[in-house]
């Protein structure tokens, strides 16, 4: 059996066994037609070392100089074509790595190397060749499944359980965005899903995916609100989604799994229109970015 995908008006056939499996696809922002012929990369494997937390990588980054960062189960290492440095916890030592659990990376204006651990959040100076930690975070079970570096030069990140937040780079302070159950003008949920924060399009807001029915949410950056389901004046409709699992950014547009309806959407920002869709068969999709590419993992069944 085949599962028929249109995108960009390209059709694409995946083969699909009968029974459960997990499929990779790559888009790309602008897919050539030779795409459904063939793919035109070359896969070469990496391995870092024999010790298998070291090849676990739960995320990477290529940075201003053109290095890739890996963040794995046992520290946080900077590769090249010739050259492999790992960085973890030092006992006793506050400049080094906060945690060896290694699971969000991100770059800011200045150069530097902002980790989320499973322990807290850290970020490494290029020049002093040193970690600082964030120490209000450094406690056990301080998850950060997600960070990025803002447009405007400000941190974001999650902690499980604890919400969104907020560091401001010019005045180093934290800020925490929290669920309350008694302000419908706050995230809906303190647990932010992995791959679930986002900075739109446009630049003036964040998208994020919380762990419950009102799971998509927008903070806007002027107002400072928090849209959702359970607070939508203006009535987007596509804050109806009940079930989205997963958030990146594609050919300028929001794009998200759409697992209520079995889809992949494509939602632009301004108009507040959803521009495009296609339908899946399988349960949850959920998204790996990397520069200009991501990857999407669907669960069929069958």
């Amino acid at each position: 059996m085949y599962i028929r995908c249109n995108m960009n008006n390209e059709n694409y056939t995946i083969n699909r066994r009968h029974h459960s499996i997990l499929i990779l696809l790559l888009f790309i922002g602008i897919i050539p037609s030779a795409f459904a012929q063939r793919l035109p990369y070359t896969f070469n494997q990496i391995r870092i070392a024999d010790n298998s937390l070291e090849n676990r990588i739960y995320c990477m980054l290529k940075d201003q100089s053109g290095y890739l960062w890996l963040g794995t189960a046992s520290g946080l290492k900077r590769y090249d074509s010739e050259l492999t440095i790992t960085l973890k916890r030092q006992k006793n030592n506050p400049n080094s790595l906060v945690d060896n659990n290694v699971l969000a990376l991100c770059e800011d204006r200045q150069g530097r190397i902002w980790v989320g651990t499973s322990e807290g959040v850290c970020y490494f100076d290029k020049q002093k060749n040193s970690f600082v930690t964030l120490k209000e975070l450094n406690k056990p079970d301080y998850v950060c499944f997600n960070i990025i570096c803002d447009s405007r030069g400000d941190i974001w990140f999650t902690i499980r359980d604890r919400g969104l937040f907020k560091f401001d780079t010019r005045t180093n302070q934290l800020q925490n965005f929290r669920h309350s159950e008694i302000n419908k003008q706050t995230i809906s949920s303190n647990r932010i899903i992995q791959n679930g924060l986002i900075e739109a399009p446009d630049k003036k807001g964040l998208w994020i995916l919380c762990n419950n029915d009102f799971g998509l949410n927008y903070l806007d950056f002027s107002s400072r609100k928090i849209f959702n389901r359970g607070y939508n004046p203006p009535k987007i409709p596509v804050f109806e989604v009940q079930v989205p699992t997963a958030l990146t950014i594609n050919q300028n547009k929001l794009v998200f799994a759409d697992n209520t309806k079995h889809q992949i959407v494509w939602y632009d920002t301004p108009s507040k229109k959803i521009t495009k869709s296609f339908q899946l068969e399988g349960e949850w999709a959920t998204f790996l970015k990397w520069q200009n590419y991501f990857l999407m993992s669907i669960r069929i069944f069958g």
